[in-house]
């Protein structure tokens, strides 16, 4: 029988708990940058006005990540995950953070459904800083199955100059990252702004994940998505708009005076990938990682057997079936649409079952029927001499007190208990599966001291 672990945590906090969010819901979006005031280091979600009361300024327009995050509201979006840099030091330090505090880059865990990242201040690195730092940030969004939509740089006068910048400073294969030309211009509180797209084009990517007729696999683009924007800068026809995709920048488009302003591509900066060159596919792609992975989690406590493949296999199938039926795959047929392998001479080896491992693997046709990109999933399973690891608690900042992160390793459910002594805990959350994944609780501030722990329970 695998040890409980009980980890504690002293605050002087009372703890008013939020759920984690359920898997399957629409993917969540957050910022990276400096910011005028606010806590430093770990996620916040905010409201549109949670965000101007606690990290807002009365000169937006002088900081570029505080810009952003305004023109993400303007768009209609309701939450966006804060994190704001450190502001001491030098700036690609401060976007980075620190992996040992989990700040900057390294605070994206925290963030339980992250897919969309915005950093407004990457592309403000020096020039020779930029192409390195964006394939680390590019290898730790494929870790989170997460895409960063980036600004063009100041002075992209020109498709021309915008191509040319892609060429020099994006590392290849950058199917984790997206661009739009050109900027956008509106007044942001009372001061005439020119500024890139990646605020509102996030926001947009979360009006049309939610749209019956889109959803995470319709492209983000045309007449549906129009920009809350004064106008553009500069205007782009048909020839110049050639120049920019020809470099897999997405355009932005206004088809006559006054019209609306209107997203019209959506290639990442991986475009010529023939597989995969589109932002839905590459979305969608994570999306459907991040669900199958972690349905699979449930194998770590299990015996791997006939019995347990069935299982993932009935359960992938489901949720894939429904992906199907709501239009996510090309495909008369769910066999045209989607396959899914796991069992003993098929995806897995004798080797595979005596060393704890079940492999799995799905095929999904994104574009054509029967033309399958392969996923591929593994998990551990039950394994008497591999000890249970023990949850993660990490205490922040938060908008009104504290919040307290806490990780939930395969292998166990974990409560969140609470107590002014230690003498008998209350219950603060019901109890989560261990999905490897990290919930939170936020703490208002209350007289006196309090303690809190999670309980982690195996399971049978």
């Amino acid at each position: 029988m695998r040890r409980i672990a009980r980890m504690i945590l002293l605050a002087l906090w009372h703890a008013a708990v939020t759920a984690g969010a359920a898997e399957q819901e629409p993917v969540a979006a957050a910022i990276i940058g400096r910011f005028a005031k606010g806590p430093v280091g770990s996620p916040v979600e905010v409201s549109a006005g949670e965000f101007v009361d606690h990290y807002g300024s009365d000169a937006p327009t002088g900081w570029p990540a505080e810009l952003q995050a305004r023109r993400f509201f303007a768009q209609g979006a309701s939450k966006l995950n804060v994190i704001r840099a450190d502001p001491a030091g030098p700036l690609s330090t401060a976007l980075a953070g620190d992996p040992a505090a989990m700040s900057g880059l390294h605070a994206l865990p925290l963030v339980r459904d992250l897919g969309i990242l915005i950093c407004p201040e990457i592309t403000l690195l020096p020039a020779a800083e930029i192409k390195p730092a964006l394939a680390i940030w590019k290898a730790e969004l494929a870790k989170r199955r997460a895409m960063m939509i980036l600004d063009p740089p100041p002075g992209m006068t020109s498709s021309t100059l915008m191509a040319q910048w892609v060429t020099q400073h994006i590392p290849a294969g950058s199917k984790e990252l997206a661009l739009y030309y050109p900027y956008l211009t509106a007044s942001v509180n009372g001061t005439p702004a020119t500024f890139g797209a990646s605020g509102q084009m996030a926001a947009a990517w979360l009006a049309n994940d939610l749209r019956p007729d889109k959803r995470i696999w319709g492209a983000p683009a045309g007449a549906h998505l129009p920009l809350v924007a004064d106008g553009m800068s500069p205007l782009l026809d048909n020839t110049t708009s050639m120049i920019a995709t020809d470099a897999y920048i997405c355009v932005i488009r206004q088809f006559t005076a006054g019209g609306p302003i209107l997203p019209w591509a959506a290639r990442h900066l991986d475009g010529g990938n023939p597989e995969n060159r589109h932002i839905p596919v590459q979305r969608t792609t994570d999306w459907i990682r991040t669900n199958i992975e972690r349905m699979g989690t449930l194998s770590d406590h299990r015996v791997n057997n006939s019995t347990l493949w069935a299982e993932l296999v009935n359960n992938a199938r489901n949720f894939l079936q429904e992906v199907y039926r709501e239009g996510g795959f090309a495909g008369n047929t769910p066999t045209e649409a989607f396959f899914v392998q796991c069992g003993l001479g098929v995806t897995m080896t004798q080797a595979d079952i005596e060393a704890h491992v079940v492999q799995m693997n799905v095929g999904v046709a994104f574009l054509l029927p029967a033309e399958f990109t392969v996923l591929r999933f593994q998990w551990n399973t039950r394994n008497p001499a591999r000890p249970l690891e023990a949850p993660r608690l990490l205490m922040r900042d938060g908008l009104a007190g504290k919040q307290l992160f806490y990780k939930n390793p395969p292998g166990a459910s974990y409560t969140l208990k609470s107590s002014p002594d230690l003498a008998g805990w209350t219950q603060y959350a019901a109890p989560v599966p261990g999905d490897n994944t990290w919930r939170k609780a936020a703490f208002v501030p209350e007289t006196g001291q309090r303690f809190f722990r999670v309980e982690q329970t195996p399971l049978p």
